[in-house]
């Protein structure tokens, strides 16, 4: 096959895909009844997207009946061997479907067709990793009276109500739904109005698995319908990954509603210290792995470490190198297999990303992605780099969550350190170093949930997306992805039994 047939093939591929908007609810897809809608544009090219169905109060009720009757006659008490084979038939069905889940999201968000195919194979993982954790949730005996015997149990919160954001539809719904399915709750998911498509999807394989109506329902909408679902009294625990501002709207709504326990995992404005001993190692390796650390998903990633921190002594040589590289990424067609940098995924965002260069200050502009080559129409900004940024700059201060990176110089570890946690949120870093003693003595004076520590100029996968395994979160309450993440959606019960 030539490469012109194989990226037609893509393209073709769209047509061959359901497209199907409608909430699933109960294990049937509805048409709300307001018939509100969401005009979109595809990011790629700014034609006219798929218009999405918002939920009103009823249909957000009706989910979360569906869920609570599912919960207390079936998915709760169902034997863990069942529970823990539907969830392995999911991940199964993910990786039979990936194509279509990918091709989903590379249409509503502009992702790059082979990230998104990358992106479904790790959702995969984390529906396998749970499915295996099932059975290895272990409570506790305590201590007591010889007359006595305490339990402590983890059991389901109930009705978890997921909101998901946009940047990686399929691993944030998994990264949810799979612990909260694992520990027995029943799920009602509202996702992005920015990209609903897979994520309804991923609903009907889960049915296709095995798991029962009403256990996994899925609504659509914008923060209308989110705001219903957050203040909903019969929800038992609130999960939401976003920006800090929807957090903090999240909170103030519960403090006024019923009040039920949080998980939120919020912004992100994340440090990369770079110490002069790294340039002992391979210098092309080096730089592909700050730039990459950075620059993944267009940098629309709550764990992007945009910030780099370097050494002075080889600041200007970095420098250079990053931007030289920087330059060498072409914004192209999400549905091309070798492009690396798509579009932005809507125009909110490109116009959020092109403000905050137009209005940045304290530093000077070494690449400006405004003016980098790219298609005719879409949502596409090539990478902006900044040299010397002041640790007060809002560059340096505010989440981007775009193709911008930040130099900025330090004198010494204690230097280093100090503008590295100049910043409220606390999510991840990465720390370039040979000295075995400063990889393990600047992590623990960090104020990050997640730090990589490379001794190697080769990029740490580590360094990109959570996997199923590492537990995260700083930037928010609670924790995801690994066994303390299946924790954070049960409740210890402690049951004392007195006997004799």
């Amino acid at each position: 096959m030539s490469a012109i047939e194989k990226e037609f093939t893509w393209h073709d591929k769209l047509g061959s895909i359901s497209l199907n908007v409608k909430s699933l609810i109960d294990g049937k897809r509805i048409s709300p009844q307001e018939h509100v809608v969401i005009e979109r544009q595809n990011p790629a090219d700014e034609s006219k997207g798929i218009d999405i169905p918002c939920c009103d109060e009823n249909e957000v009720s009706i989910a979360v009946k569906s869920a609570r009757n599912c919960f207390e006659k079936s998915w709760r008490d169902m034997p863990l061997i069942q529970r823990k084979m539907s969830l392995a038939r999911l991940a199964e069905l993910l990786m039979k479907h990936q194509e279509e889940l990918a091709l989903m999201d590379s249409l509503e968000v502009g992702k790059p067709i082979s990230a998104a195919l990358m992106e479904v194979q790790i959702a995969s993982g984390f529906f396998s990793y749970y499915a295996e954790a099932i059975d290895k949730l272990y409570g506790y005996s305590a201590p007591t009276d010889s007359d006595a015997l305490e339990l402590q149990t983890h059991r389901p919160r109930g009705i978890v109500a997921a909101l998901t954001p946009w940047n990686f539809p399929v691993i944030n719904v998994a990264l949810k739904a799979a612990p909260a399915l694992a520990a027995g709750n029943c799920v009602v998911l509202k996702p992005s109005e920015y990209s609903v498509l897979s994520a309804l999807r991923i609903a009907e394989l889960a049915l296709e698995a095995g798991i029962p109506q009403g256990v996994f329902n899925v609504v659509t909408g914008a923060g209308k319908t989110g705001k219903i679902l957050v203040e909903h009294d019969d929800i038992n625990m609130l999960t939401f990954t976003g920006s800090t501002m929807t957090g903090k709207h999240i909170m103030r709504a519960i403090g006024e509603s019923a009040i039920k326990p949080m998980l939120l995992e919020c912004g992100g404005n994340n440090p990369q210290l770079l110490f002069a001993d790294m340039l002992e190692d391979d210098m092309q390796g080096l730089i592909m792995g700050l730039v990459q650390s950075a620059m993944m998903n267009q940098g629309q990633v709550c764990i992007a470490r945009s910030r780099l921190l370097v050494e002075e002594s080889i600041f200007d040589q970095i420098a250079e190198a990053v931007t030289q590289a920087c330059q060498q990424l072409q914004a192209a067609d999400p549905m091309l297999s070798d492009t690396m940098f798509g579009p932005l995924a809507n125009r909110m965002q490109f116009e959020k990303v092109s403000d905050a260069i137009n209005k940045s200050k304290g530093g000077e502009l070494l690449l400006d992605g405004r003016q980098a080559p790219r298609p005719a129409k879409g949502f596409y900004l090539g990478p902006s780099v900044y040299k010397d940024v002041t640790g007060n700059s809002s560059i340096a201060r505010q989440e981007i969550f775009g193709p911008v990176i930040s130099l900025t110089p330090f004198k010494n570890e204690q230097h280093a350190l100090q503008l590295a946690n100049n910043t409220e949120y606390g999510l991840a870093a990465t720390v370039w170093t040979k000295d075995l003693a400063r990889g393990h003595r600047v992590p623990r004076l960090l104020n990050a949930g997640w730090v990589a520590v490379n001794a190697s100029s080769r990029p740490s996968m580590g360094a990109g997306i959570a996997h199923s395994h590492e537990p995260f979160g700083q930037s928010g309450f609670g924790v995801e992805g690994g066994m303390a993440g299946l924790e954070s959606y049960c409740r210890l019960q402690t049951t004392t039994i007195t006997h004799g």
